[in-house]
C-alpha cells in the first residue's frame, strides 16, 4: 500500500514541480507570460507524457522509480493501452483520489479505478516482469530488505591470506 502511495506521490510530484520550477523562473526574471502560460503548459506536457508512457510500457514517473508495472491480464499484450489508462486516471481523479480505497477490501489489491479499467498494479521487483528483464535496479526500492550491502566496483583476488593482514618483513 505505501508503495503505491510513493507512486502516485511521484507521479503527480513530477510535473508540479517542473510547472514549480517555471514559476520560479517567470519571478526571478520578471517574464509574467512565464509563470501564468508556460508553466501550467509544462505540467499538462509532462501529465500527458507519463499517461502516454504508462500506456507503452505500465510505468510512469512513479512506478518506474518504485518497481511496479500496470498489466492487463492479457500475457500476449501485457501493456495497458491508451484507453485503459485515460479510464483509470479519469476514474481517480473525478472521485478526487477516493477510488483508490478500493485496495483495502479487495485481496488483489486493485482499486476501483484499476478494476473499471480492467488493469493490474504488480511488484516487478518480488515477481516475474512481463516487459522483460528490467537493466537496472529501480532507484528508490530493493526487493531485498535490511542492510545494503557495499561492494568495490574493482574485484581483486582473494587468497588464503590477506597481503594487507601479513606482517611486514624486512
Amino acid at each position: 500500500m505505501g508503495v503505491r502511495v510513493a507512486c502516485a506521490a511521484i507521479d503527480a510530484g513530477v510535473p508540479l514541480a517542473a510547472g514549480g520550477l517555471v514559476v520560479v523562473a517567470a519571478a526571478v526574471t520578471g517574464i509574467a507570460g512565464l509563470g501564468y502560460v508556460v508553466a501550467p503548459l509544462v505540467v499538462l506536457a509532462l501529465g500527458i507524457w507519463n499517461l502516454a508512457f504508462a500506456a507503452l510500457t505500465g510505468a510512469s514517473f512513479g512506478r518506474a522509480a518504485m518497481g511496479t508495472r500496470v498489466v492487463t491480464g492479457d500475457p500476449d499484450a501485457p501493456a495497458p493501452g491508451l484507453s485503459r489508462v485515460w479510464v483509470r486516471a479519469l476514474v481517480a481523479s473525478l472521485t478526487g483520489g477516493l477510488a483508490c480505497l478500493g485496495v483495502l477490501g479487495d485481496p488483489r489489491r486493485r482499486g476501483w479505478h484499476d478494476r473499471a479499467a480492467g488493469v493490474e498494479v504488480i511488484d516487478i521487483l518480488n515477481g516475474p516482469n512481463p516487459f522483460g528483464e528490467r537493466p537496472v535496479a529501480p532507484v528508490l526500492r530493493r526487493a531485498r530488505r535490511g542492510l545494503v550491502d557495499v561492494s568495490s566496483p574493482i574485484s581483486r583476488p582473494v587468497s588464503a591470506v590477506d597481503p594487507v593482514d601479513q606482517p611486514a618483513t624486512t
